[in-house]
């Protein structure tokens, strides 16, 4: 199991259950997601942000799990306010480098303490084929996130690639094939 951690404060254990190797890296990732809320919320989040890496088993074709605690930043009138998603659960799923990631929690502490938390992610690899090929997948771009909160806070959080709609990506150093590592 990989910890991470992060400027998010994120302490991830990544369980891989893997159909090609896992291999460890260094996964750099960078988020701005774009938020409406609904008018009951109790903290009106514009946008949520986060960034930074970790050290972790990615897999061309494959599974992950994550068990442990996350954190981001919520912009809001207030200013940035820290959110924390306890009894986290994420599946990540691999296939030839792309990825899909489910997520869900429940948040604990400040104005948003309580509320449930979920996500899904589609993100397409930059190397188109790249798990094949020598040079492998390095990179990856969000097509589709969505974050929501529903309770003490109601948010919908969202990058759409395609309607230049926030941003996320990350980088692998080194790179990942069907055979694990790029050399």
């Amino acid at each position: 199991m990989a910890a991470i951690e992060s400027n998010a404060t994120a302490t991830v254990n990544w369980v891989p259950i893997e159909i090609a190797p896992t291999a460890k890296t260094t996964l750099t990732y960078d988020n701005k997601f774009v938020c409406t809320t609904s008018a009951d919320s109790g903290l009106a989040i514009s946008a949520i942000t986060s960034s930074g890496s970790y050290v972790t088993g990615v897999t061309c074709n494959g599974l992950t799990i994550a068990d442990a605690n996350v954190s981001f930043n919520a912009i809001a009138p207030e200013g940035d306010i820290k959110i924390t998603v306890g009894q986290y659960l994420g599946v990540n799923t691999y296939t030839d480098g792309e990825r899909t990631f489910h997520e869900n929690g429940i948040v604990y502490g400040g104005p948003c303490s309580d509320s449930e938390f979920w996500g899904m992610s589609i993100f397409q690899s930059d190397q188109v084929h790249g798990c094949s090929q020598e040079s492998g997948v390095t990179s990856a771009t969000a097509v589709y996130r969505i974050w929501t909160l529903e309770g003490s806070c109601s948010a919908t959080c969202q990058v759409y690639l395609y309607d230049h709609l926030g941003t996320s990506t990350y980088k692998l150093n080194p790179g990942i094939t069907n055979n694990g590592l790029v050399k």
